[in-house]
């Protein structure tokens, strides 16, 4: 009788680690969970590790995407979508890739999506990531 060892690996790949914090009151109307928004964004920017915080009127997303670009994101004040009067209105956004302000292509990504305003909402995601 022939005797023989038999091993088994077990490899867990970890696809992507971001740490994130989104207020309920910004996830409850549209999302089942602060988990499932994260997702979205960090799926939407191709986000492979960093960090996604979006609380009241603050959004702000840093880390590295699976293609190695380094991103920065971040915009404060509320989007004046039924005429407001909201404060502090939003200010510009700051969206760098690589430290390259990529900005007059996210806005340009809001204009072929149909934004009719000047103020952009750069939590906005899904129209604009394709950008990066």
């Amino acid at each position: 009788m022939d005797k023989g060892k038999l091993i088994n690996t077990e490899t867990i790949t970890v696809t992507h680690e971001i740490e994130y914090y989104i207020d309920r009151r910004i996830w409850s109307d549209s999302y089942a969970s602060e988990e499932e928004m994260a997702e979205d964004i960090a799926s939407d920017l191709n986000l492979k590790s960093g960090n996604i915080t979006f609380e009241n009127r603050y959004f702000e997303v840093s880390g590295v995407t699976y293609d190695g670009k380094i991103i920065y994101i971040s915009q404060d004040g509320e989007y004046d979508m039924y005429g407001g009067p909201y404060t502090p209105k939003m200010e510009t956004p700051k969206i760098l890739v690589n430290a390259k302000n990529i900005i007059p292509k996210v806005k340009k990504a809001f204009e072929d999506y149909g934004w009719d305003s000047p103020q952009i909402d750069i939590s906005r995601t899904d129209i604009w990531s394709n950008v990066v």
